[in-house]
């Protein structure tokens, strides 16, 4: 029997021959062709955006910052509106003539108002007595006169041999300029304007009237007011109707009244008086 030869068998490496290694290379440069070289690549970090950081760092200061814009808004209206309310009172009330509030009633019919139907001696009498002798001319100090939007006339030497104590200007409140006009379109339309006055000539009497009711627009329009009056319904009339007799807040008018009476001054020479 024969035995194989029991000696290791050695292998080595099967010679590569030179057409094999130009055909692998040959492979591996066209592959190499359709790849990005590596110098091109860029480089990227694996790090967050600075985007990103930058909405996490406004997120968390917003609120901080809209809260301090609202407060800067409230801190302005604040300062500002004091101003405001200083220039109006300035041209509405630049004296001392006291100020208070009071409820009152409105009146809608005739009755309970002494002030309320045709003229006659009684009501003339009490309009009159609103008008506090005069259309309600007084002496105001300097520092009042300088706070009116227009200059003023100064107080005149008659006025002070009366009163030698009466400051340099001289004013008119409007309330009473205003009830003044009413007067006199009242008088007017009841035909009451007596021919004898002397303070008007002739000619001044149909332009004075047109001043006062444009005066009175004027007035009606600045003060705007804006309450509510109630309505009713009538039933025979099938409308609407204004309820008037209803609760107002107003300046006390005799309060006003009785400051004027203290602070008026003659408008005219002593020898002449004031009709309307």
């Amino acid at each position: 029997m024969e035995y194989l030869n029991s000696s290791k068998t050695i292998y080595h490496p099967v010679r590569k021959y030179d057409n094999d290694a130009e055909s692998s290379s040959a492979s591996a440069s066209e592959s190499n062709e359709h790849l990005i070289p590596e110098k091109d690549i860029p480089f990227t970090h694996s790090t967050p955006s600075s985007s990103s950081s930058s909405r996490a760092i406004l997120g968390k200061y917003l609120p901080f910052v809209l809260h301090l814009i609202t407060i800067l808004i409230y801190i302005s209206a604040f300062i500002y509106r004091p101003t405001k309310v200083v220039i109006r009172e300035a041209f509405d009330a630049p004296t001392d003539a006291p100020i208070e509030y009071e409820t009152v009633k409105y009146f809608g019919e005739p009755d309970g108002s002494i002030y309320f139907g045709p003229s006659n001696n009684k009501t003339d009498a009490a309009w009159e007595g609103l008008l506090t002798n005069g259309p309600g001319i007084v002496w105001i100090s300097d520092d009042a006169a300088s706070k009116l939007s227009e200059p003023t006339e100064r107080v005149r030497d008659y006025n002070r041999e009366i009163n030698p104590d009466v400051p340099g200007y001289m004013g008119n409140i409007e309330v009473f300029h205003q009830l003044h006009c009413l007067n006199r379109i009242r008088k007017l339309f009841y035909n009451r304007i007596r021919e004898d006055v002397h303070d008007e000539i002739p000619e001044m009497r149909e332009p004075h009237t047109m001043h006062c009711f444009e005066y009175l627009r004027q007035v009606i329009q600045c003060h705007g007011d804006v309450g509510i009056m109630s309505l009713g319904w009538d039933p025979t009339g099938e409308a609407y109707t204004a309820i008037f007799e209803t609760d107002r807040q107003c300046r006390n008018f005799e309060l006003i009244r009785e400051w004027t009476k203290k602070h008026q001054v003659l408008t005219f020479l002593p020898t002449n008086t004031i009709n309307a």
